[in-house]
């Protein structure tokens, strides 16, 4: 097992191609400032997995690196690790801390998307859930995406509460990255209890952005779908 931060990035950079970087301009806007070296996202995980006893410091050394795939590594280590049967509350606890305390390198919305629900969520499962109101009234919007994110670990055991108590609290939120977000965890949820979400979008139709209703009746039968995305 790797168990230190220059190595990992050592060995991305040996991985990387100008034909793969310029693959990311598909998925990330022009203006990004984050600067991408091109390794494919499945070598990434595929290397986390040679790390998954990381040390924390180690993990906040990869946070630091500007390069977008280096962070994104960090994120898939700490997510694995996290979800791994073996992981002692200890090291789950120390992930958790860490994605809160260094959340602000975690700032785009696939970084977001490779640990939230297993660093957050899950460790919120048994706890209280306080952290996910205060991330989802934050002004940077990464940290709203993480609280709907997160809560896809109570969606899979059937709680829908969290999931749409943050819901009602960002139904209207401007950043279309958070708003893919909530069409997502709306389906889910949707996916548990569909006469709950349906009660949902209904009253939330009109205002509602439609990236976000979109997702959100996907599943949904086609006249379904038109007669709520009429409703004004």
């Amino acid at each position: 097992m790797v168990t230190d931060a220059a190595t990992l990035v050592s060995t991305l950079e040996g991985m990387a191609s100008e034909a793969e970087r310029e693959k990311y301009t598909r998925y990330f806007p022009p203006d990004s400032d984050a600067p991408f070296i091109g390794v494919r996202m499945g070598a990434v995980f595929e290397l986390a997995k040679s790390a998954l006893d990381l040390p924390v410091d180690e993990l906040e050394r990869l946070l630091e690196v500007p390069t977008h795939e280096v962070r994104a590594l960090a994120c898939s280590i700490m997510g694995k690790s996290a979800a791994h049967r073996k992981a002692s509350e200890e090291r789950r606890a120390e992930l958790y801390e860490l994605y809160l305390r260094r959340h602000h390198r975690i700032d785009q919305w696939d970084l977001v998307d490779l640990a939230a629900r297993d660093v957050v969520g899950a460790y919120l499962v048994p706890r209280d859930r306080a952290p996910l109101g205060r991330l989802a009234a934050s002004g940077f919007w990464p940290e709203r995406r993480t609280a709907l994110v997160a809560t896809f670990a109570f969606l899979r055991l059937g709680e829908l509460d969290n999931a749409y108590g943050l819901a009602e609290k960002l139904a209207d939120d401007p950043e279309p990255l958070v708003q893919k977000a909530l069409g997502w965890v709306l389906r889910a949820a949707g996916d548990v209890d569909r006469s709950r979400l349906t009660e949902f979008v209904e009253r939330h139709a009109a205002t509602m952005p439609r990236v976000a209703l979109r997702a959100a009746i996907e599943h949904y039968d086609r006249n379904e779908r038109a007669r709520i995305l009429a409703i004004r």
